[in-house]
């Protein structure tokens, strides 16, 4: 009799996925222009003729003749005639007008408008849109830190997880920041481990679903 033993190792290779969410900023640039009214003083002389009239008066002699009759004593009598030329001085005014130029200042403002334009650059960050649920089927035993990773969740968002026959088993937040993740222990609300078995997780923010599928739960470590 010959006994042979035979020793067969078996290498399995389980591959892990570590997805990546990388989340991209978006550059705007919004123009704002601003309007600048500048009012500008301009100043107008504006020559005003002011016309005084000025009375000059102007001397005229006027001779005026007067006779005188002198009386002669004699036999007869004889009236000599004896003139005597008197002079009237007559002021005769006359008018001489002056016209008199007065210069008045006026101050016109001028408006001025000035544009600026201001250039704001804006970062929109792009949320990635890829929700991944890892590993799947999940291992308490053997998963890293022993829970399944949801990643890519927005802030605020929330991981649910559903029997198959619709009662829920757990309820999640994702963290802060932009690529938001939580991690799942297994373990229901109430701090009791789930069954092997198949489950439904749902992400949800709000009212609306972000995404959703089947989560299977295996433990033991084959």
């Amino acid at each position: 009799n010959t006994s042979t033993n035979t020793s067969t190792n078996t290498i399995t290779y389980t591959p892990t996925n570590t997805p990546t969410n990388t989340a991209t900023s978006t550059a705007t640039n919004t123009t704002t222009n601003t309007v600048t009214n500048t009012a500008t003083d301009t100043f107008t002389n504006t020559p005003t003729n002011t016309s005084t009239n000025s009375p000059t008066y102007t001397p005229t002699n006027t001779p005026t003749n007067t006779s005188t009759y002198t009386p002669t004593n004699t036999l007869t009598p004889t009236l000599t005639a004896t003139n005597s030329a008197t002079n009237t001085i007559t002021n005769t005014p006359t008018i001489t007008p002056t016209s008199t130029s007065t210069n008045t200042p006026t101050n016109s403002p001028t408006w001025t408008q000035t544009v600026v334009s201001t250039i704001t650059e804006t970062f929109t960050p792009t949320i990635p849109t890829g929700i991944v649920v890892f590993p799947n089927p999940y291992n308490p035993d053997t998963a890293i830190r022993g829970t399944v990773k949801i990643t890519g969740m927005p802030f605020g968002s929330i991981f649910n997880v559903f029997t198959v026959s619709g009662e829920i088993v757990r309820s999640q937040t994702a963290g802060n920041g932009v690529n938001g993740w939580t991690e799942w222990d297994g373990k229901n609300n109430v701090g009791q481990i789930a069954a092997t078995g198949i489950y439904y997780y749902v992400v949800r923010l709000g009212n609306e679903t972000l995404a959703k599928g089947a989560l299977i739960i295996r433990r033991g470590t084959n």
